[in-house]
Formats: structure tokens, sequence, C-alpha cells
């Protein structure tokens, strides 16, 4: 595992939002916000959607790299 430095930390400490893009089966585009941190030295992505909204099931199938 990569360790992450005391500027990526301090960065991952903040307040961090992005976007997570998949595609949906017609091969648009499903957009939606995410929170960016870290738990120890693992960078974290978590979005608050719910699984009832179409497209939103996309991002149980995003691997963990």
């Amino acid at each position: 595992m990569v360790r992450l430095d005391d500027d990526a930390r301090r960065l991952l400490d903040g307040a961090n939002y992005g976007h997570l893009a998949t595609l949906m089966a017609d091969g648009s585009p499903k957009v939606e916000p995410v929170w960016v941190g870290r738990e120890g030295d693992r960078v974290l992505v978590t979005a608050g959607v719910p699984f009832d909204v179409p497209g939103t099931t996309n991002l149980l199938r995003v691997e963990v790299v």
C-alpha cells in the first residue's frame, strides 16, 4: 500500500467534493457527487445517493483500485 505524505493527508482531511461518472446501459454518462477523505493512508470515496434512483446501482460495481 502507498503511504500518503503530509501534504496529501492535509488535503484529504479538508472538505473535498468531487464527481464520479459511470456509464448507463445505453452508454450515456451518469454523474454523482462524491465526498473524498481518508482513513489512515487509504483514500475513501463515498456517495450519499439512494439506491432506488436509476443508475446509482452503477456505484456498487465500481472496483477498488
